[in-house]
């Protein structure tokens, strides 16, 4: 007989480990970071987990998440499906403004990639056909794939036309590819913005003129940005409209129409004189 109560004796105590330590036994954990401006609440799998800044760890899957306002009407401010992969880093941080246009942020996440000497980068974006910029080399437009990234630190550079410039510091890390998904905040302008800057009395326009560069020519770009291309080339003491002041850059009206942006640091701005009444006769 006892024979066989040690062998299922056995047995019965390799189930129970197996029940309770199943997840340590059979995968491992990944990461979840939350960090959001100003604090909210997060839900994972319709359940509150508290507030952020959030750190837990969770078996590989999908979860559902919800940011709601931290106050009594629990607002939802954002909502999304999350994968978690093991040994790894799933990472969601956002910034929410009073306006959802302006609100911005960032999912970032890991997969596992058969090359195991580089990284990739996959790198979207809302709205869409954002410049992307790494580590100063324009790369093409979102969405994209970069195979074959070096390990190690990299600059990302999100441009969009009517977005605000988005600078991010990633990791990209041997035989992983980082998924980056960017909110890019929209830039919140009032009705009469471009009439206040670029006309005065008389509905003229005021004229920036191009000041002398070290290249002699000056480079006019598609977007208020390093990271935007290039569509065209002035000289200095060359004059053209101004249509809207953003940051350090100028957005200007080329001969052929066209409207393109420049480094205001070589745009001198000249308001123009208002017409003067004609004399009586």
């Amino acid at each position: 007989m006892k024979k066989f109560i040690l062998p299922l004796l056995f047995i019965i105590l390799l189930g129970a480990i197996g029940y309770f330590f199943r997840y340590p036994l059979f995968a491992k954990q990944g990461v979840l970071e939350i960090t959001t401006t100003p604090s909210t609440i997060v839900v994972i799998n319709e359940k509150e987990m508290g507030t952020t800044p959030f750190k837990g760890e969770f078996g590989p899957q999908k979860l559902e998440i919800k940011l709601l306002a931290d106050n009594p009407d629990k607002a939802t401010l954002w909502q999304g499906t999350v994968p978690i992969s093991s040994s790894t880093l799933t990472m969601i941080k956002y910034t929410f403004e009073e306006s959802e246009p302006a609100n911005y942020g960032e999912i970032l996440f890991f997969n596992k990639i058969p090359d195991k000497k580089t990284g990739a980068l996959l790198v979207s974006s809302y709205p869409d056909k954002a410049v992307i910029n790494l580590d100063g080399e324009i790369k093409g437009y979102t969405p994209i794939l970069l195979e074959k990234v070096s390990p190690g630190p990299h600059t990302l550079e999100l441009n969009l036309s009517g977005c605000n410039n988005t600078i991010l510091g990633i990791n990209v890390a041997a035989g992983l590819q980082l998924n980056t998904e960017v909110k890019l905040p929209q830039e919140e302008k009032s009705e009469n913005e471009n009439d206040s800057l670029a006309t005065t009395s008389g509905n003229q326009k005021s004229l920036v003129t191009i000041l002398s560069t070290p290249t002699g020519w000056l480079r006019v770009r598609s977007g208020p940005g390093t990271g935007f291309e290039e569509i065209a080339k002035v000289a200095p003491g060359e004059e053209y409209p101004l249509l809207e002041e953003k940051d350090d850059w100028l957005k200007i009206t080329l001969e052929d129409e066209k409207e393109g942006w420049i480094l205001g640091q070589y745009g001198e701005i000249a308001s123009p004189q208002p017409t003067p009444f004609p004399e009586a006769e």
